[in-house]
Formats: structure tokens, sequence, C-alpha cells
């Protein structure tokens, strides 16, 4: 059945998506601004990153720690940005600008990579290369398999959406066909 509400020339696979992606970009915007918020003002500068490089043991063998712990904050603010600039993409796709097209393109394309690069990190911690400590088989390794997995599902259906997006019909929607 279709939406009344769309005009006769607007596709409802884009409305839908434009709206799953505002719900949950808003949901993630605010969950990461009070993270953020939290982290920034009730840890005084370099005491999050001394208690992150103590629990995680940093040494001379844990490249990747030591910088995870030494720009915590900066980490903290990056995916931040990326839940506003989906929402803003969002907002642009369901209002059917050009400029909201080609930002979720280009955020599903960021997604792509991003999830790629965390099954590959995700790897290597288990395997124990490329200085990170490991083989690691401990407690909690469930969650790391699990997060993996969820990764490596997201990469498909981003590139699945990224295809559905580049349809000439879709294009034609926002005046690039």
């Amino acid at each position: 059945m279709t939406d009344p509400s769309l005009t006769p020339d607007q596709n409802s696979f884009v409305t839908t998506l434009a709206w799953v992606i505002i719900v949950l970009a808003a949901i993630a915007t605010v969950m990461l601004a009070a993270q953020n918020l939290f982290m920034h003002f009730i840890f005084a500068p370099g005491e999050l990153e001394r208690l992150i490089g103590a629990q995680q043991g940093m040494s001379g063998d844990a490249p990747m720690h030591r910088f995870m712990a030494e720009n915590f904050r900066i980490l903290l603010v990056v995916p931040l940005l990326f839940a506003v600039l989906a929402l803003i993409g969002a907002i642009g796709l369901l209002r059917r600008r050009p400029w909201g097209y080609g930002l979720i393109i280009v955020m599903m394309g960021v997604g792509v990579v991003w999830n790629g690069a965390a099954v590959v990190l995700h790897l290597m911690t288990i395997l124990g290369y490329g200085g990170l400590p490991g083989p690691v088989l401990r407690p909690g390794m469930f969650g790391g398999g699990f997060q993996m997995l969820v990764s490596a599902l997201l990469i498909p259906v981003f590139v699945w959406i990224i295809i559905r997006l580049r349809a000439p019909e879709i294009r034609k929607e926002f005046g690039l066909g």
C-alpha cells in the first residue's frame, strides 16, 4: 500500500530510509552528546587518559592502546560528528535535497569502510597481530565477537542501500537523473 502523503514521484524507500536514519541518528546524537559531556566535564584533563592507559596496561608492545588512551577525548567527538552528519543528511534526504542524497551516500560509504576496519581490527586483536596484545582469549571475548559479527553484517546492508539509492528512478527524484 502506498503512503498517501507521498507525491506520485516520491519513492517510499527514500522516505522510509530517511525516517529510520533520522530516528537512529537523533538517538545516537543525544546519547553521544551526553557521553561527551560526561567525559569532558567529569574527568580532569589527562585523568581519563591515565586511567585508560593503566587499565589497558600501556606498554611498548601495545601502540594501538596507547594511541586510544592518548587521544580518547578526540575519539569521543568523532562518532558524535558522524551522528550529527547522518541526522542532517537524513533530513535532507527526506526533503529530497541533492546534498542530503549525496551526504547519505557518503555516510553509507564511510559506514562500509568503518565496519570493514572494525572487522579487521577485531580479527587482528583476536589473532594477536599488528602490535595488539594477543592472542586475546579471555572473558569478554564474546562481546568482541558479537561486535565483529554486527560490523560484518552491516557492510552488505550499507552497500545495498547505496545501490538502491543509485537507482535511476531515485536519482531522478533529486534532480540527478
